[in-house]
Protein backbone atom coordinates (compact mmCIF):
# COMPACT_ATOMS: atom_id res chain seq x y z
CA UNK A 1 0.00 0.00 0.00
CA UNK A 2 1.29 3.46 -0.86
CA UNK A 3 -0.14 6.40 1.02
CA UNK A 4 0.21 10.08 0.29
CA UNK A 5 -3.02 11.60 1.52
CA UNK A 6 -2.86 15.34 1.98
CA UNK A 7 0.55 15.85 0.39
CA UNK A 8 1.45 15.98 -3.32
CA UNK A 9 -0.90 13.10 -4.14
CA UNK A 10 -1.62 14.33 -7.68
CA UNK A 11 1.84 15.65 -8.57
CA UNK A 12 4.19 13.77 -10.88
CA UNK A 13 7.44 12.56 -9.40
CA UNK A 14 10.19 15.18 -9.33
CA UNK A 15 13.40 14.48 -11.21
CA UNK A 16 16.31 13.68 -8.92
CA UNK A 17 14.21 12.68 -5.93
CA UNK A 18 15.69 11.40 -2.69
CA UNK A 19 14.11 8.39 -0.97
CA UNK A 20 14.63 7.63 2.72
CA UNK A 21 13.94 4.10 4.00
CA UNK A 22 13.20 3.72 7.72
CA UNK A 23 11.67 0.93 9.75
CA UNK A 24 8.63 3.08 10.47
CA UNK A 25 7.81 6.73 11.03
CA UNK A 26 7.56 6.35 14.79
CA UNK A 27 8.64 9.17 17.08
CA UNK A 28 12.29 8.16 17.14
CA UNK A 29 15.43 10.25 16.85
CA UNK A 30 16.47 9.08 13.39
CA UNK A 31 12.98 9.66 11.99
CA UNK A 32 12.54 13.13 13.50
CA UNK A 33 15.97 14.34 12.44
CA UNK A 34 15.64 13.00 8.89
CA UNK A 35 12.43 14.98 8.51
CA UNK A 36 14.16 18.05 10.01
CA UNK A 37 17.04 17.68 7.55
CA UNK A 38 14.83 17.47 4.46
CA UNK A 39 12.76 20.41 5.66
CA UNK A 40 15.93 22.46 6.20
CA UNK A 41 17.19 21.61 2.72
CA UNK A 42 13.69 22.46 1.42
CA UNK A 43 13.66 19.45 -0.85
CA UNK A 44 10.61 17.18 -1.17
CA UNK A 45 11.49 13.54 -0.54
CA UNK A 46 9.95 10.07 -0.56
CA UNK A 47 9.79 8.33 2.82
CA UNK A 48 9.42 4.54 2.80
CA UNK A 49 8.18 2.90 6.01
CA UNK A 50 9.42 -0.67 5.47
CA UNK A 51 7.32 -2.11 8.30
CA UNK A 52 4.26 -1.20 6.25
CA UNK A 53 2.55 0.03 9.43
CA UNK A 54 1.10 3.49 10.21
CA UNK A 55 3.00 5.42 12.87
CA UNK A 56 3.02 8.66 14.84
CA UNK A 57 4.94 10.81 12.34
CA UNK A 58 3.05 9.81 9.19
CA UNK A 59 1.02 13.03 9.12
CA UNK A 60 4.12 15.09 9.91
CA UNK A 61 5.79 13.67 6.79
CA UNK A 62 2.76 14.42 4.63
CA UNK A 63 2.18 17.82 6.16
CA UNK A 64 5.74 18.87 5.33
CA UNK A 65 5.11 18.15 1.64
CA UNK A 66 6.89 14.81 1.42
CA UNK A 67 5.53 11.56 0.02
CA UNK A 68 4.97 8.62 2.34
CA UNK A 69 4.95 4.97 1.23
CA UNK A 70 3.81 2.27 3.64
CA UNK A 71 5.53 -0.63 1.90
CA UNK A 72 6.40 -3.76 3.84
CA UNK A 73 9.89 -5.04 3.02
CA UNK A 74 9.87 -8.65 1.82
CA UNK A 75 11.32 -10.63 -1.05
CA UNK A 76 7.87 -11.15 -2.57
CA UNK A 77 7.55 -7.37 -2.90
CA UNK A 78 10.88 -6.90 -4.64
CA UNK A 79 9.15 -6.13 -7.93
CA UNK A 80 6.88 -3.59 -6.19
CA UNK A 81 9.89 -1.75 -4.74
CA UNK A 82 11.70 -1.68 -8.08
CA UNK A 83 8.61 -0.37 -9.86
CA UNK A 84 8.04 2.37 -7.29
CA UNK A 85 11.65 3.53 -7.44
CA UNK A 86 11.41 3.79 -11.21
CA UNK A 87 8.01 5.48 -11.23
CA UNK A 88 9.10 8.01 -8.62
CA UNK A 89 12.30 8.68 -10.59
CA UNK A 90 14.42 8.16 -7.49
CA UNK A 91 18.11 8.95 -7.94
CA UNK A 92 19.18 8.64 -4.27
CA UNK A 93 18.11 5.68 -2.13
CA UNK A 94 19.18 6.29 1.48
CA UNK A 95 18.43 3.27 3.67
CA UNK A 96 18.67 4.11 7.39
CA UNK A 97 18.48 0.42 8.26
CA UNK A 98 22.05 -0.52 9.07
CA UNK A 99 22.85 -4.13 8.19
CA UNK A 100 19.24 -4.64 7.12
CA UNK A 101 19.71 -2.17 4.22
CA UNK A 102 20.69 -4.88 1.72
CA UNK A 103 17.20 -5.56 0.32
CA UNK A 104 16.59 -1.86 -0.37
CA UNK A 105 19.96 -1.45 -2.06
CA UNK A 106 19.36 -4.49 -4.27
CA UNK A 107 16.02 -3.03 -5.36
CA UNK A 108 17.65 0.34 -5.98
CA UNK A 109 20.36 -1.28 -8.11
CA UNK A 110 17.73 -3.15 -10.15
CA UNK A 111 15.86 0.15 -10.60
CA UNK A 112 19.12 1.79 -11.77
CA UNK A 113 19.21 4.27 -8.90
CA UNK A 114 22.73 5.78 -9.16
CA UNK A 115 23.27 6.71 -5.48
CA UNK A 116 22.64 3.86 -3.01
CA UNK A 117 23.43 4.53 0.64
CA UNK A 118 23.53 2.19 3.63
CA UNK A 119 23.06 4.29 6.76
CA UNK A 120 24.13 3.08 10.23
CA UNK A 121 22.43 4.89 13.11
CA UNK A 122 23.18 2.42 15.92
CA UNK A 123 26.03 0.36 17.30
CA UNK A 124 24.16 -2.85 16.55
CA UNK A 125 20.78 -4.41 15.94
CA UNK A 126 18.45 -5.25 18.79
CA UNK A 127 15.99 -8.09 19.05
CA UNK A 128 16.27 -11.77 19.87
CA UNK A 129 18.99 -13.56 17.85
CA UNK A 130 17.76 -16.59 15.94
CA UNK A 131 19.33 -18.79 13.27
CA UNK A 132 16.95 -17.47 10.61
CA UNK A 133 17.63 -13.87 11.59
CA UNK A 134 21.39 -14.41 11.55
CA UNK A 135 21.19 -15.91 8.05
CA UNK A 136 19.09 -13.00 6.77
CA UNK A 137 21.46 -10.43 8.24
CA UNK A 138 24.48 -12.22 6.74
CA UNK A 139 22.76 -12.13 3.34
CA UNK A 140 21.89 -8.48 3.82
CA UNK A 141 25.49 -7.69 4.75
CA UNK A 142 26.60 -9.27 1.46
CA UNK A 143 24.05 -7.18 -0.47
CA UNK A 144 25.27 -4.01 1.23
CA UNK A 145 28.84 -4.88 0.25
CA UNK A 146 27.81 -5.49 -3.35
CA UNK A 147 25.35 -2.68 -4.03
CA UNK A 148 26.09 0.27 -1.71
CA UNK A 149 27.78 3.23 -3.40
CA UNK A 150 28.16 4.86 0.03
CA UNK A 151 28.18 3.61 3.63
CA UNK A 152 27.49 6.26 6.25
CA UNK A 153 27.50 6.24 10.05
CA UNK A 154 26.24 8.94 12.40
CA UNK A 155 29.34 8.36 14.54
CA UNK A 156 32.58 6.37 14.28
CA UNK A 157 31.14 3.82 16.72
CA UNK A 158 28.06 3.20 14.59
CA UNK A 159 30.34 2.09 11.74
CA UNK A 160 32.80 0.18 13.92
CA UNK A 161 30.17 -1.82 15.78
CA UNK A 162 27.28 -1.66 13.29
CA UNK A 163 29.22 -2.32 10.06
CA UNK A 164 32.82 -3.52 10.56
CA UNK A 165 36.00 -2.53 12.38
CA UNK A 166 38.00 -1.89 9.23
CA UNK A 167 35.51 0.59 7.78
CA UNK A 168 38.07 3.41 7.53
CA UNK A 169 39.91 1.48 4.80
CA UNK A 170 36.77 1.46 2.61
CA UNK A 171 36.55 4.62 0.51
CA UNK A 172 32.75 4.33 0.52
CA UNK A 173 32.58 4.85 4.29
CA UNK A 174 32.31 8.17 6.06
CA UNK A 175 30.93 9.69 9.24
CA UNK A 176 28.21 12.32 8.93
CA UNK A 177 26.72 13.20 12.32
CA UNK A 178 23.15 14.14 13.09
CA UNK A 179 22.15 17.78 12.69
CA UNK A 180 19.91 19.42 15.28
CA UNK A 181 17.20 21.91 14.33
CA UNK A 182 17.71 24.63 16.94
CA UNK A 183 14.35 26.26 16.20
CA UNK A 184 12.57 23.04 17.16
CA UNK A 185 14.63 22.47 20.30
CA UNK A 186 14.89 25.98 21.70
CA UNK A 187 11.31 26.51 22.73
CA UNK A 188 9.72 28.48 25.53
CA UNK A 189 9.36 26.43 28.68
CA UNK A 190 5.89 25.03 29.31
CA UNK A 191 5.63 25.74 33.02
CA UNK A 192 2.30 23.91 33.26
CA UNK A 193 4.12 20.60 32.79
CA UNK A 194 6.03 21.02 36.04
CA UNK A 195 3.50 22.81 38.20
CA UNK A 196 3.88 19.98 40.73
CA UNK A 197 7.66 19.66 40.37
CA UNK A 198 10.05 20.15 43.28
CA UNK A 199 13.81 20.31 43.59
CA UNK A 200 16.23 19.46 40.78
CA UNK A 201 14.40 18.41 37.62
CA UNK A 202 15.91 15.33 35.98
CA UNK A 203 14.58 14.23 32.60
CA UNK A 204 14.72 10.86 30.84
CA UNK A 205 13.70 10.84 27.16
CA UNK A 206 13.46 7.49 25.38
CA UNK A 207 11.13 5.27 23.44
CA UNK A 208 9.86 1.92 24.62
CA UNK A 209 12.79 -0.38 23.94
CA UNK A 210 14.76 -2.70 26.20
CA UNK A 211 18.12 -1.22 25.16
CA UNK A 212 17.06 2.17 26.57
CA UNK A 213 17.46 0.62 30.03
CA UNK A 214 14.85 2.80 31.72
CA UNK A 215 14.90 0.57 34.83
CA UNK A 216 18.48 1.67 35.59
CA UNK A 217 17.46 5.31 35.16
CA UNK A 218 14.73 4.87 37.78
CA UNK A 219 17.06 3.18 40.27
CA UNK A 220 19.74 5.87 39.92
CA UNK A 221 17.21 8.66 40.33
CA UNK A 222 15.76 7.03 43.45
CA UNK A 223 19.19 7.10 45.08
CA UNK A 224 19.64 10.72 43.93
CA UNK A 225 16.54 11.68 45.95
CA UNK A 226 18.09 10.44 49.19
CA UNK A 227 20.25 13.56 49.40
CA UNK A 228 17.97 16.16 47.81
CA UNK A 229 14.47 16.82 46.54
CA UNK A 230 14.03 16.03 42.87
CA UNK A 231 11.43 15.52 40.15
CA UNK A 232 11.95 12.94 37.41
CA UNK A 233 10.23 13.61 34.09
CA UNK A 234 9.71 10.46 32.00
CA UNK A 235 9.20 11.37 28.36
CA UNK A 236 8.39 8.78 25.68
CA UNK A 237 6.58 5.48 25.54
CA UNK A 238 7.15 2.96 28.35
CA UNK A 239 6.43 -0.71 28.96
CA UNK A 240 3.93 -1.83 31.59
CA UNK A 241 6.79 -3.10 33.77
CA UNK A 242 8.57 0.26 33.57
CA UNK A 243 5.38 2.13 34.44
CA UNK A 244 4.77 -0.18 37.39
CA UNK A 245 8.31 0.33 38.69
CA UNK A 246 8.00 4.10 38.28
CA UNK A 247 4.77 4.09 40.29
CA UNK A 248 6.37 1.95 43.01
CA UNK A 249 9.43 4.21 43.31
CA UNK A 250 7.22 7.31 43.29
CA UNK A 251 5.39 5.91 46.32
CA UNK A 252 8.50 5.14 48.32
CA UNK A 253 10.68 8.22 47.74
CA UNK A 254 10.58 11.14 50.16
CA UNK A 255 7.41 13.29 49.98
CA UNK A 256 9.28 16.23 48.42
CA UNK A 257 10.33 14.15 45.38
CA UNK A 258 8.10 12.80 42.65
CA UNK A 259 7.91 11.18 39.20
CA UNK A 260 5.88 12.74 36.40
CA UNK A 261 5.10 10.46 33.45
CA UNK A 262 4.61 12.69 30.39
CA UNK A 263 4.43 9.96 27.72
CA UNK A 264 5.09 10.61 24.03
CA UNK A 265 5.52 14.30 23.28
CA UNK A 266 6.30 16.46 20.27
CA UNK A 267 7.35 19.49 22.40
CA UNK A 268 10.66 18.12 23.66
CA UNK A 269 12.23 21.58 23.45
CA UNK A 270 9.63 23.06 25.80
CA UNK A 271 10.33 20.22 28.26
CA UNK A 272 14.13 20.55 28.11
CA UNK A 273 13.78 24.26 28.88
CA UNK A 274 12.43 23.23 32.31
CA UNK A 275 15.13 20.71 33.20
CA UNK A 276 18.38 20.78 35.15
CA UNK A 277 19.96 17.59 33.77
CA UNK A 278 19.28 14.76 31.31
CA UNK A 279 19.92 11.20 32.52
CA UNK A 280 20.46 8.50 29.85
CA UNK A 281 21.37 4.90 30.69
CA UNK A 282 21.07 3.25 27.27
CA UNK A 283 22.89 0.02 26.50
CA UNK A 284 23.11 0.69 22.75
CA UNK A 285 23.01 3.87 20.64
CA UNK A 286 24.59 5.24 17.49
CA UNK A 287 24.71 8.98 18.03
CA UNK A 288 22.08 9.65 20.72
CA UNK A 289 20.13 12.63 19.43
CA UNK A 290 18.57 13.24 22.82
CA UNK A 291 22.04 14.04 24.20
CA UNK A 292 22.64 16.52 21.37
CA UNK A 293 19.22 18.07 21.87
CA UNK A 294 19.84 18.51 25.59
CA UNK A 295 23.17 20.29 25.08
CA UNK A 296 21.63 22.42 22.30
CA UNK A 297 19.01 23.49 24.84
CA UNK A 298 21.70 24.16 27.46
CA UNK A 299 20.95 21.12 29.63
CA UNK A 300 23.93 19.09 30.94
CA UNK A 301 23.90 15.32 30.42
CA UNK A 302 24.90 12.30 32.48
CA UNK A 303 24.96 9.26 30.18
CA UNK A 304 26.34 5.77 29.69
CA UNK A 305 29.78 5.81 28.07
CA UNK A 306 28.77 4.37 24.72
CA UNK A 307 30.95 5.14 21.70
CA UNK A 308 28.43 7.69 20.40
CA UNK A 309 28.28 9.46 23.77
CA UNK A 310 32.08 9.63 23.93
CA UNK A 311 32.12 11.06 20.41
CA UNK A 312 29.76 13.82 21.52
CA UNK A 313 31.78 14.45 24.69
CA UNK A 314 34.92 14.89 22.56
CA UNK A 315 33.21 17.70 20.66
CA UNK A 316 30.92 19.31 23.25
CA UNK A 317 31.12 20.39 26.87
CA UNK A 318 28.45 19.38 29.34
CA UNK A 319 28.44 15.59 28.82
CA UNK A 320 29.48 13.31 31.70
CA UNK A 321 29.94 9.70 30.44
CA UNK A 322 29.90 6.84 32.97
CA UNK A 323 30.18 3.05 32.60
CA UNK A 324 26.91 1.24 33.16
CA UNK A 325 28.87 -1.01 35.50
CA UNK A 326 29.63 1.96 37.76
CA UNK A 327 27.86 1.95 41.11
CA UNK A 328 24.75 4.07 41.49
CA UNK A 329 26.52 6.44 43.87
CA UNK A 330 28.95 7.42 41.09
CA UNK A 331 26.00 8.26 38.88
CA UNK A 332 24.46 10.25 41.72
CA UNK A 333 27.70 12.21 42.18
CA UNK A 334 27.71 13.01 38.45
CA UNK A 335 24.10 14.24 38.68
CA UNK A 336 25.01 16.40 41.67
CA UNK A 337 27.96 17.92 39.80
CA UNK A 338 25.86 18.54 36.69
CA UNK A 339 23.23 20.44 38.67
CA UNK A 340 25.69 22.37 40.87
CA UNK A 341 25.79 25.46 38.64
CA UNK A 342 23.82 27.02 35.79
CA UNK A 343 25.79 26.51 32.56
CA UNK A 344 22.84 26.78 30.20
CA UNK A 345 24.06 29.81 28.26
CA UNK A 346 27.61 28.47 27.86
CA UNK A 347 26.41 25.07 26.65
CA UNK A 348 24.11 26.68 24.12
CA UNK A 349 26.93 28.84 22.75
CA UNK A 350 29.24 25.85 22.54
CA UNK A 351 26.70 23.86 20.58
CA UNK A 352 26.26 26.67 18.07
CA UNK A 353 29.95 26.32 17.13
CA UNK A 354 29.90 22.52 16.91
CA UNK A 355 29.81 19.94 14.12
CA UNK A 356 26.27 18.97 15.13
CA UNK A 357 24.34 22.04 13.96
CA UNK A 358 21.98 21.65 11.03
CA UNK A 359 24.02 24.09 8.94
CA UNK A 360 27.16 22.03 9.54
CA UNK A 361 25.64 18.79 8.26
CA UNK A 362 23.53 20.09 5.37
CA UNK A 363 26.45 20.50 2.99
CA UNK A 364 27.81 17.08 3.92
CA UNK A 365 24.49 15.51 3.00
CA UNK A 366 24.25 17.52 -0.20
CA UNK A 367 27.65 16.13 -1.19
CA UNK A 368 26.60 12.61 -0.16
CA UNK A 369 23.48 12.87 -2.31
CA UNK A 370 25.43 14.42 -5.22
CA UNK A 371 23.39 17.63 -4.97
CA UNK A 372 26.31 20.11 -5.09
Amino acid sequence: MTTNEGARSSEPADAGRIAHFLTSMGRGGSEVRTIDLMNAIQTPADFFSVSGQPAALDDVVRGAGHTLHLERQSIVRLGRYVTLLRERRIRVAHAHLGLASGFVLLCAWLARVPVRIAGFVSEGIGGVPTVRRSILLALSRLLVSLFATDIVGVSPGSLTYGWKKGWARDSRCRVIPTGIDLDRIRQTADESLTADATGSIVVSIARREQSKNRTRTLMIWEQFTRSRASTLLLVGSMSDDELALAAEIDRRVAPQSRILVLGERSDVGAILALCDVLLMTSKREGLPGVVLEAIAAGVPVVASDLAGVLYIAENLDGVSPLPLAAADDRWVSALESATASDRRAALRRGFEQSIFTMDAVIEQHRALWRML
